[in-house]
């Protein structure tokens, strides 16, 4: 009710910002918000196991791609369809085991989005809430709500990120709090619907509990990780979740050490920045978070959602220290460009196919580039800066004493 009431003041900027969201929502479509909610689409059936009975029934389905989330983004999306059915009409069903476009696809689109834009909001308060100064409650407020990027990578890929993202948020205003418990149980439901949360837990060693405590809350948020999972164990689900996209990228890129193997740069940062951070006891887990996420990107063939895992903990930093917004804007900027630069309209123009098949067939900057270049020459140049940018931030961030 608090913190309700400190946020009263601003109720006309959030209403803004939501009116601004609504008339974004309906008109962006990216295939993969029709691919999960088709795969999500079977829970109002019965089904269970969606890794399982995809891998099961793959020959007579119209959509072949695996599941590649974790179990609670299936439960999540599937509930909120049976609650949303009413709303979307009958031919919704048809839609999504179909490849043809619907006279109702604004209507989709608008109501399978909704429960973003009540993340997207949710964030805001949160990274409100994680400063006690009111200028900087009400900077990061007004970032996070009037920032394009963030609107971009919720509305326009509409992925299931915000729902981890918002997860991540609250554990590390439990931490804040010296409640490491709870901010394990975030995270570990973060982790069920993405895994990338479960590299976060050391975090909850930055808290100013007793060592034993501690160590008592992390088996207990593993436990409660393994018994979400168990559920679903299976061959078909390791290796739709397990076998494919983050967990494989992190060991692509590193230092050779012989025998085909290498050390993760990932690995080595993420390692190095949290000692540093546990033993100067500077107990800052803002930090903690944004290394872990920022570095992650960097490091790997990301997709354009994964930017939003650390957008909020980029927004506190700069927050924190006004100077470094070049470096912000640097790798924002960049961190957006290379997903745009791959050979698929759908990262640009197709996403505006809603209001016009033409949106199918004009150019985009694939196309234009390579008339002159090789944009994969781009997009690797690109990633190296991304990389830099990525480490002189962290850098300055972790080392200065100041600002840490």
């Amino acid at each position: 009710m608090k913190l309700l009431s400190e946020i009263k003041p601003y109720k006309k900027i959030i209403l803004l910002a939501i009116l601004l969201r609504m008339l974004i929502i309906p008109f962006y479509f990216h295939p993969d918000i029709k691919i999960y909610n088709f795969q999500a689409s079977f829970l109002k059936n019965g089904v269970f196991n969606i890794y399982s009975y995809l891998d099961s029934n793959k020959a007579s389905l119209p959509f072949k791609e695996e599941f590649v989330y974790f179990p609670l983004a299936y439960l999540f999306l599937g509930a909120y369809q049976i609650v949303a059915l009413p709303f979307l009409g009958g031919q919704f069903t048809e839609w999504l085991n179909s490849g043809n476009p619907t006279d109702f696809i604004f209507r989709y689109l608008f109501i399978l989005k909704l429960p973003y834009l009540f993340l997207d909001i949710l964030i805001a308060i949160l990274i409100y809430n994680c400063f006690e100064k009111k200028k900087q409650k009400e900077q990061a407020l007004i970032l996070w709500l009037f920032n394009p990027f963030s609107i971009i990578l919720i509305y326009f890929f509409s992925n299931i990120d915000i729902i981890p993202v918002t997860l991540t948020l609250l554990s590390l205003l439990f931490i804040k709090k010296n409640k490491g418990l709870w901010a394990g149980i975030f995270l570990v439901l973060g982790a069920s619907f993405k895994a990338y949360p479960i590299l976060l837990l050391p975090a909850l060693f930055l808290t100013k509990e007793k060592f034993k405590q501690k160590f008592i809350n992390l088996l207990s948020s593993i436990a409660l990780f393994v018994l979400i999972l168990i559920p679903f164990w299976s061959k078909e689900f390791i290796i739709s979740s397990f076998s494919s996209g983050l967990t494989n990228r992190i060991f692509e890129n590193g230092i050779e050490i012989g025998l085909t193997r290498k050390i993760p740069y990932f690995l080595i940062f993420y390692t190095i920045g949290f000692v540093h951070i546990y033993f100067k006891k500077r107990q800052k887990a803002w930090l903690f978070y944004l290394l872990t996420t920022l570095m992650l990107i960097a490091s790997v063939n990301y997709n354009i959602q994964w930017l939003l895992w650390f957008l909020p903990f980029l927004i506190i930093m700069l927050v924190k220290n006004p100077k470094y917004l070049i470096y912000v804007l640097g790798i924002i900027l960049i961190g957006v460009a290379i997903p745009l630069l791959l050979n698929d309209r759908y990262m640009n123009v197709a996403l505006l196919s809603p209001m016009s098949k033409i949106f199918l067939q004009v150019s985009y900057p694939y196309l234009f580039i390579q008339q002159f270049i090789n944009p994969l020459l781009i997009q690797k140049i690109l990633r190296i800066l991304f990389f830099v940018f990525s480490i002189l931030i962290l850098y300055k961030a972790i080392v200065n004493q100041k600002h840490a």
